[in-house]
């Protein structure tokens, strides 16, 4: 039976590796992300909880320990296990990193760099953030850094590197172009001042010229990013 007296779903069992702990919460269950702090066990209290143990199961591909008494739970700490998850860190989308939340014992996307517990499986979308759902996290304890970031999704960021090589080369290009033409529209005309209107207007036509060179190196970058 599952920790909370339910009968296991055979969808729900874990592939991981747990352990057996004695939990303080009394109302922990299943899919539940647990933490050790102050030298006890509970539900991790708040967003990515750098002391993350792991995750309630009602089993698991291999238990480490002897029940210490009828408290004590399985708790996940590497490998595949479900876990249960809200939006308030808005949709999850497999590949996502999961890790504690504001909300006890439940998880959620992460957002900016901290200690996560692993990635999302499956997409798990849901309107109300105070609505709990269950998704397949593979287990990975460990931090989220922009190192992390870089090596978890290679495509992704190639595609901002591309997108911001591209940005910055048009308005880089662009200004260079645009000074040239000024230096030169300059000199030509002190050399001959009766030129002055079609020498400004041919300044004009650079500018809307270098101004166009932004704009598609702009637009470019944006393709990229969105594609």
């Amino acid at each position: 039976f599952a920790p909370n007296g339910s009968q296991k779903n055979p969808s729900e069992i874990s592939e991981g590796i747990s352990t057996e702990v004695s939990i303080e919460d009394g109302d922990a269950e299943q899919g539940d992300i647990v933490s050790f702090t102050d030298g006890k066990y509970r539900l991790s209290p708040r967003a990515m909880d750098d002391h993350i143990l792991g995750v309630v199961s009602a089993s698991s591909a291999v238990a480490l320990g002897d029940k210490e008494s009828n408290k004590s739970l399985s708790v996940v700490f590497a490998g595949k296990s479900f876990v249960r998850v809200s939006t308030i860190n808005g949709d999850i989308h497999a590949g996502d990193f999961i890790s504690s939340s504001v909300i006890p014992g439940i998880g959620a996307k992460v957002v900016g760099y901290g200690a996560i517990l692993g990635i999302a499986l499956t997409d798990y979308r849901e309107s109300d953030h105070e609505k709990i759902g269950k998704i397949p996290v593979a287990i990975n304890i460990g931090v989220n850094t922009p190192l992390t970031y870089l090596a978890q999704k290679p495509i992704e960021t190639l595609r901002y590197l591309l997108a911001i090589l591209i940005g910055s080369s048009s308005i880089i290009i662009g200004f260079i172009y645009f000074g040239k033409v000024t230096r030169s529209g300059v000199e030509a005309l002190g050399r001959n001042p009766l030129a002055a209107r079609v020498i400004q207007f041919s300044i004009f036509v650079n500018l809307l010229l270098t101004f166009g060179i932004m704009v598609v190196g702009g637009v470019i970058a944006y393709v990229i990013i969105i594609i």
